[in-house]
């Protein structure tokens, strides 16, 4: 065999170079490039311009758990990041993802209270979602209800009710775009890194997706997404929001001890103090689960309810239907509220809800408004928001069909207990809208402290 000659070699190896040259010029073109228009987002402020554009500014392509682009125009966190809190209503919320749209998708930090949803039909069919949204239907939109300045700071989501053959081939489905509340679907869930995200938060949690048998999706503490088949789950409810394309902030640099603030509160008085805010009144923490017409504050306690010698644990009544003429209703509206600091002065009242589940198998909030009872001192009920800060104690819910039983929510089951025992309680007051704000912020650290006006 002939052997190259040394010019040909040095042809070969001055083409190589050419070529290893012209690939180095290219993608020094690209990153110049990319870097220009980083450069050029990130003159932008968080004061000044629409948060979506300042995260798309602020993107780190050598962080593992960032901002990343999916390469439709639109944008999702994906991993451990900590840097994309909102504080909306004072509820803290995730960022979920940005849409080519630039409107920007939320979740719930915290669960906002817990629900069965394991019905077999889509989630806009279930009472859950009616609990969400507001529509035609009776006492519904609870949640949304407590949604303040909805028109000016979001819009209608972009919904997957879509039925999954296969969770592992989840694509993004868009099923309706209507309502202001939605939940993750499965889709969101593992396109932003599933149980090694920002979204596994270590507690069951429900998603909007169901399997091909009709059974919800929902998200394990260990972060896996499987199926309910037990009708009596009562799991965690993180609603989804969306804010408007183009929303500024008022300030926040993103993490959870100084989140990027969407709106905020300066309350003078009870009614203006938003729900889900907490409240210090007779040396008890509550939290404000809801307002009446009038302004006035529904506060559930988020302790066990004491007394000198320990918790209150007494039985409910002869029956399961929580009343003020024998067991716990009495006890509470005949004497623990004479121990309430002027309790005539902060507190009124009203008409509570009163019904019982007429479904052994599936529960529907709504069934707690079959009539009313009117007292100071009420336990909480199936429709309530934040039921996941309870502790293992009574409800009011009660089941017409067994007079000894009423539920509890127990292990993220709702469980049936004989109401003739004694048990555990937390307890609901209903809190004058005409006091005057006096101290506080009303986070859990720093609640707001109320008084009279004497004037």
């Amino acid at each position: 065999m002939k052997k190259s000659s040394s010019g040909d070699q040095i042809i070969l190896t001055v083409m190589n170079i050419l070529i290893i040259l012209g690939v180095l010029a290219f993608f020094a073109v690209r990153l110049m490039d990319s870097k220009a228009s980083f450069e050029e987002l990130n003159d932008r402020d968080i004061h000044n311009d629409p948060l979506a554009e300042v995260l798309i500014s602020d993107i780190d392509l050598l962080k593992r758990d960032r901002l990343f682009d999916n390469g439709d125009g639109s944008y999702s966190f994906k991993g451990y990041v900590d840097h994309n809190y909102v504080s909306y209503n004072g509820i803290i919320y995730r960022i979920v993802e940005i849409s080519k749209d630039r409107e920007i998708v939320l979740i719930s930090n915290e669960p906002i209270t817990l629900s069965p949803l394991s019905q077999r039909v889509s989630l806009d069919k279930t009472p859950l979602y009616i609990w969400l949204n507001a529509g035609s239907d009776e006492h519904s939109g609870i949640f949304e209800g407590t949604l303040n300045g909805k028109k000016e700071y979001l819009t209608a989501c972009a919904n997957d009710f879509s039925e999954l053959t296969n969770i592992k081939n989840a694509v993004r489905t868009v099923t309706g775009v209507s309502g202001y509340v939605s939940l993750l679907s499965v889709f969101q869930y593992q396109n932003c890194g599933g149980s090694k995200s920002f979204l596994n938060n270590g507690t069951y949690f429900w998603l909007s997706n169901t399997d091909n048998n009709g059974f919800s999706y929902y998200v394990d503490p260990a972060g896996d997404v499987k199926p309910a088949k037990d009708a009596d789950l009562m799991l965690a409810v993180r609603p989804v929001i969306t804010l408007k394309a183009g929303l500024m902030v008022l300030g926040g640099s993103g993490t959870l001890s100084d989140p990027y603030v969407i709106n905020e509160n300066d309350p003078y008085q009870a009614k203006d103090i938003w729900v889900g805010s907490f409240v210090n009144y007779s040396g008890i923490l509550w939290r404000v689960t809801d307002k009446d017409e009038e302004g006035n504050l529904i506060l559930t306690s988020l302790d066990i309810a004491q007394r000198e010698e320990g918790p209150v644990t007494i039985r409910q009544s002869h029956n399961n239907v929580y009343n003020t003429q024998t067991g716990a209703g009495y006890y509470f509206n005949h004497t623990y509220v004479k121990n309430l600091y002027r309790y005539s002065d902060y507190l009124t009242r009203r008409d509570w809800p009163l019904g019982g589940s007429v479904d052994g198998e599936y529960f529907d909030y709504r069934d707690n408004y079959q009539r009313s009872l009117r007292c100071f001192i009420y336990i909480p009920t199936t429709a309530d928001m934040f039921l996941s800060d309870l502790d293992p104690c009574r409800l009011m819910t009660y089941d017409p069909y067994a007079h000894a039983l009423a539920y509890s929510i127990v292990d993220y089951r709702l469980k049936s207990l004989d109401v003739t025992k004694e048990g555990n309680y937390r307890i609901c007051v209903c809190m004058l809208g005409s006091l005057m704000v006096s101290d506080g912020t009303g986070s859990r650290e720093e609640p707001y402290v109320l008084e009279v006006d004497e004037w």
